[in-house]
């Protein structure tokens, strides 16, 4: 559970407002909930786990979307639909790469040999 919540934790700022939202709905007409967390760009292709690639799908979308590579054209629209829900001001492109303030805090400090 712990190794769960740690994956989490760079989504709850966008996963925190879904939680209390009445319906969150990705793909255009699905009236699920969204109640998973997903990389827009895929964890098993690279994708990092960032607020920028992370987004909410119901369980039968995310299942459907498997680790297939987004269009263009999807990614346009999540970033169109993110300004209805981010905080003013924040940044609402997907990005499937690390910032450096982001690759240093997940920076695995080295260990020094022994002798």
């Amino acid at each position: 559970m712990r190794a769960l919540l740690q994956q989490l934790v760079p989504f709850l700022p966008v996963l925190v407002p879904l939680a209390v939202a009445p319906r969150f709905i990705v793909w255009g007409r699905c009236p699920a909930f969204a109640t998973e967390a997903d990389h827009v760009f895929a964890w098993s292709r690279r994708g990092p786990t960032i607020v920028s690639n992370g987004q909410a799908l119901c369980r039968d979308h995310n299942r459907s979307k498997s680790n297939l590579r987004p269009p263009w054209w999807y990614v346009r629209g999540l970033e169109r639909r993110r300004t209805a829900y981010f905080p003013a001001g924040a940044s609402v492109r997907v990005l499937a790469r690390m910032s450096a303030e982001e690759r240093a805090a997940r920076a695995v400090p080295s260990r020094r040999a022994r002798h």
